[in-house]
């Protein structure tokens, strides 16, 4: 007769790697009403994330403002296949001189959004 067997998995974490990387190892033991063992076999899938997460929107346009009417950075959000929820991403100033310039109150902000 035919005998259906369903696979015993087993989820084992590759050591240094986010929880979103991982073996499952699947065995397939073949029984038969008398207790004998007749074939075993594996399959290992390796599942790792490979799909970095898109932003919900887009950042805002770029802007010249006097010194005093410098925006805040906006927070912005993102969604990734392999993280439940909403990845809340705060914005990183950073400040550089204008080159040719001869007034400290003349500069450029570039404000980077990163959603890992």
């Amino acid at each position: 007769g035919t005998l259906t067997i369903t696979p015993i998995e087993t989820r084992v974490d590759i050591a240094g790697q986010c929880t979103n990387n991982y073996y499952l190892i699947r065995k397939w033991v073949a029984v038969d009403n008398c207790g004998n063992v007749s074939d075993t076999l594996r399959q290992t899938v390796t599942v790792k994330d490979t799909t970095g997460p898109v932003f919900s929107g887009t950042a805002p346009a770029n802007v010249t403002v006097d010194c005093d009417k410098v925006p805040a950075g906006t927070t912005l959000t993102a969604t990734d296949n392999c993280t439940t929820g909403t990845i809340t991403v705060t914005p990183v100033d950073t400040r550089q001189s204008i080159s040719g310039s001869t007034c400290s109150n003349t500069y450029q902000i570039t404000r980077t959004w990163t959603a890992t």
